[in-house]
């Protein structure tokens, strides 16, 4: 793949993960751990990252996050964890999704860019629903608290 394209995917990647990274950093204590709002903060950011990770991997197989994270993200019941993250917590989820984005999208070459993807529910190449889906777990509803 032309490095153009690595660099340039890396550097719209890079700024989205930057971004988030200094929204959680930026967040008021007692606006992260507030659990009236709807969806909660702290959720809000540990959804975005659970999926940047999860759909950085060459497929949903084997998928493991990095502890304390664990699969209870994926169940289709849609209970938040048992407990808030921390801004540390997640700072650090973040710093492993910014490596893992970094690494994956300094690897992709012509044929992993045009391989379609194995995530269920996804449309197009890797690095398509990689960057659809980073968007959109954003505008994600959200989940039960109970």
């Amino acid at each position: 793949m032309n490095p153009l394209w690595n660099d340039s995917l890396w550097r719209q990647f890079g700024a989205a993960i930057d971004m988030l990274g200094n929204a959680i950093a930026a967040c008021p204590e007692e606006l992260w751990f507030d659990r009236e709002r709807r969806p909660e903060l702290w959720y809000l950011a540990y959804h975005t990252l659970f999926f940047l990770d999860l759909y950085l991997s060459p497929t949903p197989d084997g998928f493991t996050p990095p502890p304390p994270f664990t699969l209870d993200e994926l169940d289709p019941e849609g209970v938040l964890p048992e407990r808030p993250y921390s801004q540390a917590e997640l700072l650090a989820y973040l710093e492993h999704g910014r490596r893992k984005a970094r690494a994956t999208l300094a690897a992709l070459d012509d044929d992993g860019a045009s391989r379609l993807s194995t995530f269920p529910g996804s449309r197009g190449s890797p690095s398509a629903s990689c960057c659809s889906s980073a968007c959109a777990t954003s505008s994600t509803p959200p989940r039960s608290s109970t």
